[in-house]
C-alpha cells in the first residue's frame, strides 16, 4: 500500500530556518558572533542545497552557542539540513534532542516547532504510532490540530480527513473528485469538491470541513452567508429550511440558504447555488451545490443521492444540533421572509409588501435593516441603483451584523460605479471592525481605489488609504500585499508636495516591483535624492529584498499555494534556481495537498515550468504545461493564462507549428479577453516569422495593431519579431508619453541581468529592443520622463516588452 504524506511540516521548517537565520544576526543587539557567522555560513551552503557541508557548519555553529536557544536554533536547523540532504534517521536524533531541551526550556515556541517534524519525519519512517503520540503532545501544547490532515490509499481511492475521521472516495453517486484543498495550516477548514458533468452543464458539490471551536455559531452562520455575497443580490434566508435528518439512530440538524448567480467562473448563464450548514460537535460541515439555473427540477435529486452516501464520522459522539447553538443562528421574522420568498408577487408588489412591514411600529433595529436590505436587493433588481443605495445605507446603520451590512453596501456602491460610497463604507468597516478586516477580500479594497483614481476623487483616495495604513489593512497579506497601500500613499504624499511624508512611505515597502518604479519613473525624482533613502543601495538590495518579502509572505500563510509561488518567483528571478527547484519538487508534488482556487494550482505549475525552461530543461517544462493544455476552456475558463503561455513557450524554444497548435485551442474564442488576445495575435506573428511566413505574420500583427492600446506589450514584441524598429520606437514613445502606461516602458528598458545560456530567439528580440531603446528620439523621451536603471535580477521578472 503506498501513501502520500503531506509535504506542509517539512516546508515550515525550511521557512522557520530562514527566519531564524534572519534574527539570528540581532539576537544579541552587538556585532555578529562567532555562533552567528557560522549559522550564516551554513545557512550560505543550506541556499544552494549544498546540504553536507550545511550539516557540518550548522554542527560548527551548536559547537559555538552561547546559550540554550543558540544551541536550539542549530539543532534545528540541522535537523532541516538533514531531512533535505534525506537523511531522516539523522533528523530523527537530532528532533528528540531538541524536543527534550525545548521542554526543559519551557520554550513552547521551539517545542511546538520540534514536535511537528519530529512528527513528520516519524512518519515519513513508517513510525506511524510514535508520530501520533507527539502529534497528540503538540496539539495538549498549543491546541493545534494535526497538520498531518490528509491520507490517500492509492487502492482503494480513498482520502481521509484525520482530523474527523471522514472518508471521500473518488466518486459519489454521481459525482466525481475533482480536488481537495486544505485552507489553513493545521487542517481545521479543509474543502473537498465534486464535479458531475451533464447535458446542461457541469455540477458541483464542494464539502468544507471547519473546526469552529475559536468561533460562536452565529458568527460561523454569518461567515457562511457572507461566502453566498458574490454578487449584488438577495440571499433567500428561508427561516423554516431547518431539516432534521435521521443517520444511525441520530439527528442532524440542517440549515439551508441560497443565492441566485448570474454568472459563475465565466460562464454566463444564470445559476443557483444552495449552502447547507450542518453543525456537528465542535466541527461544522458547509456543503456548496452551484449549478446552472436550468439544472434546477434534477439538481435536489442528485445532492439527495450525494448526500446519503457520504461518509460520516464514527468518532462524533453527537450529531444533534442544541437548543443553545439553535438560538444563535440569525433569525428572520416569518412575515418579512413570506415577502421575500414570494416569487409569485411581481418586483414591484413586493415592494409594497416592504414598506408596509417597514410602516410597523413595533419592529427591532435589526428586523428594519433586514427590510431595508430586502429593499435595496429589490430596487437593484428594478435597475434603480440610487434608491437602491439608499436603502442599503439605512440598513447597514440599523443591522446588528454591522460587518454584513456595510460590506453588502461596499459591493454594491463599488458595482453602482459610486466609489465615494464603497470608499466611506469601506472606511466605516475598517474602523469599526478591524478583527473583521481579514474577511475583506484584497480585490474589493483596490476596485473601490481604482475607482477613487478614475473619478478623480485624490481626498477620498488619500483618506482611504490613511485609514488603511493605520488599521494595517493587508499587512499580514501574501507577498507585499500592503506595499501598493504605502506605494499609492507616497504618489499623493509627492503630489502634495510632502516629501518626508512619501519617504516614510518608501521606508515601508519591502517587495521589489514598486521600488522599480521609484528608481526609473522621473515622477518620484524627488525621492531620488532624499536624505532618507539610497536609491542605488536598494537596486542593488532588490533580490535579496524580494526573497526576505516573499519569505515573510510565506511563513505567514504556510497553507497558501499564493505564498508558495511568490517565493519561488523572488527565488527564481533572483538567480537561485537550485533553491527554486527545491522548494517546486517539495510543494508542488501532490495538488490534494494545498490550499487555494484551482486558478492559483494553475499559476503554480505555469510558474513551475518556466522555471524548468530557464533551466534548460524544456521536456520537463513542455509536460507541465502540456497537462495544463489538456483541461478545455469550456470546462474551466481560468485556464486559458496558461494555455497562451504554453503557446508562447513553445515559440521562444523555436517549435512554431506546436505553438500554433496550441494557441488555436483558445484563439479568437469567448473565453479571451482583448488583452489575452494580444498576446495570441503576438506569439502568432513570432511563430509565422520563424516559418518565413510573411503574410501570415503581418495579419496577425494587424489584427494585433487594431487593439494595441490594450496591451502594449504584445504589440511591443510583434513589432520586434517582424523587426519593424521604427514602428516600435513610435509605439514606445506613445507608451512613454502616456502616464497609465510609462512604468511598463521604463521597465522594459531597464538593463537586467542576462542568462549566459539565453536562447538565440529571446536574445535578438532583446537586442531589438535595446535598439529601439537606444534611438536618439527614443532616449530624449526616456530622459525626459525617467531614466535609464540597472536591475540585478532576471528581465521576466518584470515583464519583458
Amino acid at each position: 500500500m503506498v501513501r502520500k504524506f503531506g509535504a506542509i511540516t517539512g516546508l515550515r521548517g525550511l521557512l522557520s530556518l530562514v527566519i531564524l537565520t534572519a534574527l539570528a544576526g540581532c539576537a544579541h543587539g552587538t556585532g555578529p558572533s562567532d555562533w552567528q557567522n557560522a549559522f550564516a555560513q551554513a545557512d550560505a551552503h543550506f541556499g544552494i542545497a549544498e546540504y553536507e557541508k550545511a550539516i557540518s557548519g550548522f554542527q560548527q555553529a551548536r559547537e559555538m552557542a552561547r546559550g540554550g536557544e543558540e544551541v536550539r536554533s542549530s539543532l534545528y536547523a540541522e535537523a532541516v539540513s538533514r531531512i533535505w540532504g534525506e537523511d531522516f534517521p539523522g533528523a530523527r536524533d537530532l528532533l528528540a534532542d531538541l524536543s527534550l531541551r525545548s521542554r526543559e526550556a519551557g520554550d513552547e515556541v521551539s517545542l511546538s516547532e520540534a514536535l511537528a517534524l519530529y512528527a513528520f519525519v516519524l512518519q515519513h519512517l513508517g513510525e506511524e504510532e510514535a508520530a501520533n503520540v507527539l502529534e497528540r503532545q503538540r496539539a495538549e501544547l498549543t491546541g493545534d490540530l494535526n497538520p498531518f490532515i490528509w491520507r490517500y490509499d492509492e487502492d482503494s481511492e480513498l482520502t481521509r480527513h484525520l482530523a474527523t475521521g471522514m472518508s471521500f472516495p473518488s466518486q459519489i453517486s454521481s459525482f466525481y473528485q475533482a480536488s481537495v484543498s486544505q485552507n489553513n495550516e493545521y487542517g481545521s477548514d479543509v474543502s473537498i469538491e465534486y464535479l458531475r458533468e451533464t447535458a446542461s452543464g457541469t455540477e458541483r458539490i464542494s464539502v468544507e470541513l471547519v473546526y469552529k471551536s475559536d468561533i460562536s455559531y452565529a458568527d460561523f452562520i454569518d461567515g457562511s452567508l457572507s461566502s453566498l455575497h458574490m454578487y449584488p443580490g438577495e440571499p433567500t434566508y428561508a427561516n423554516n429550511f431547518l431539516y432534521t435528518r435521521i443517520r444511525d439512530g441520530r439527528a442532524i440538524s440542517i440549515r439551508r440558504y441560497n443565492i441566485t448567480l448570474e454568472s459563475f467562473r465565466g460562464d454566463q448563464r444564470p445559476y443557483r447555488s444552495d449552502m447547507w450548514v450542518i453543525p456537528v460537535d465542535n466541527w461544522a460541515i458547509r456543503i456548496f451545490h452551484v449549478y446552472p439555473s436550468s439544472m434546477a427540477e434534477t439538481a435536489d435529486e442528485a445532492f439527495e443521492k450525494f448526500y446519503d452516501n457520504l461518509k460520516w464520522p464514527s468518532k462524533f459522539p453527537d450529531l444533534t444540533l442544541t437548543s443553545d447553538l439553535s438560538g444563535e443562528a440569525p433569525e428572520i421574522d416569518p412575515e418579512l421572509t413570506a415577502i421575500i420568498d414570494d416569487d409569485s408577487a411581481e418586483v414591484g408588489e413586493r415592494q409594497d409588501k416592504l414598506r408596509t412591514y417597514i410602516a410597523r411600529g413595533d419592529l427591532t433595529d435589526d428586523q428594519l435593516g433586514q427590510a431595508y436590505r430586502a429593499l435595496a436587493g429589490n430596487y437593484w433588481s428594478m435597475d434603480e441603483k440610487t434608491k437602491a443605495l439608499e436603502a442599503a445605507i439605512t440598513s447597514a446603520g440599523l443591522l446588528q451584523n454591522k460587518f454584513n451590512g456595510w460590506w453588502y453596501l461596499v459591493r454594491l456602491a463599488q458595482s453602482a460605479e459610486k466609489p465615494k460610497i464603497a470608499a466611506e463604507a469601506l472606511i466605516h468597516l475598517m474602523r469599526e471592525a478591524p478583527d473583521r478586516l481579514a474577511d475583506i477580500e484584497m480585490s474589493w479594497f483596490w476596485r473601490v481605489i481604482r475607482g477613487l483614481r478614475d473619478a478623480g476623487d485624490d481626498e477620498e483616495r488619500l483618506a482611504l488609504l490613511q485609514v488603511a495604513y493605520e488599521t494595517r489593512y493587508q499587512k499580514g497579506e501574501l507577498y507585499g500585499g500592503a506595499d501598493y497601500i504605502y506605494f499609492n500613499l507616497l504618489e499623493l504624499f509627492l503630489e502634495s508636495g510632502d516629501v518626508d511624508a512619501a519617504s516614510a512611505m518608501a521606508s515601508e515597502i519591502s517587495t521589489a516591483s514598486p521600488w522599480l518604479s521609484i528608481a526609473a519613473d522621473r515622477k518620484y525624482e524627488q525621492l531620488w535624492n532624499s536624505e532618507f533613502i539610497d536609491i542605488d543601495a536598494i537596486l542593488d538590495d532588490l533580490p535579496e529584498r524580494d526573497i526576505r518579502a516573499a519569505m515573510d509572505g510565506a511563513m505567514t500563510h504556510p497553507e497558501s499555494v499564493i505564498a508558495m509561488l511568490s517565493l519561488i518567483q523572488a527565488l527564481h528571478y533572483s538567480g537561485q534556481l537550485a533553491a527554486a527547484e527545491k522548494l517546486v519538487t517539495t510543494t508542488g508534488g501532490n495538488t490534494k495537498l494545498y490550499n487555494g482556487s484551482q486558478e492559483d494550482w494553475y499559476w503554480f505549475m505555469n510558474e513551475a515550468a518556466y522555471l524548468f525552461e530557464d533551466m534548460n530543461q524544456f521536456e520537463r517544462a513542455n509536460r507541465v504545461m502540456q497537462s495544463l493544455a489538456n483541461i478545455k476552456p469550456e470546462d474551466d475558463g481560468d485556464i486559458v493564462n496558461q494555455i497562451i503561455n504554453f503557446g508562447a513557450m513553445l515559440v521562444r524554444q523555436g517549435d512554431p507549428e506546436r505553438a500554433l497548435e496550441i494557441l488555436s485551442i483558445v484563439d479568437g474564442t469567448e473565453y479571451v479577453s482583448e488583452y489575452g488576445q494580444g498576446w495570441i495575435d503576438a506569439s502568432a506573428a513570432c511563430a509565422y516569422v520563424i516559418l518565413a511566413d510573411e503574410g501570415a505574420a503581418s495579419t496577425a500583427a494587424a489584427n494585433l495593431a487594431e487593439h494595441a492600446d490594450q496591451n502594449y506589450a504584445a504589440a511591443m514584441e510583434a513589432l520586434l519579431c517582424l523587426n519593424r524598429i521604427e514602428e516600435a520606437a513610435e509605439l514606445a514613445i506613445t507608451r512613454l508619453r502616456e502616464e497609465k502606461t510609462r512604468t511598463g516602458m521604463l521597465e522594459a528598458f531597464a538593463n537586467y541581468r542576462e542568462s549566459a545560456d539565453q536562447p538565440p530567439y529571446e536574445k535578438e528580440l532583446f537586442d531589438r529592443l535595446r535598439s529601439v531603446r537606444d534611438r536618439p528620439e527614443v532616449l530624449a523621451e526616456i530622459n525626459r520622463y525617467g531614466r535609464v536603471v540597472d536591475v540585478p535580477m532576471e528581465r521576466a521578472y518584470w515583464g519583458e516588452f
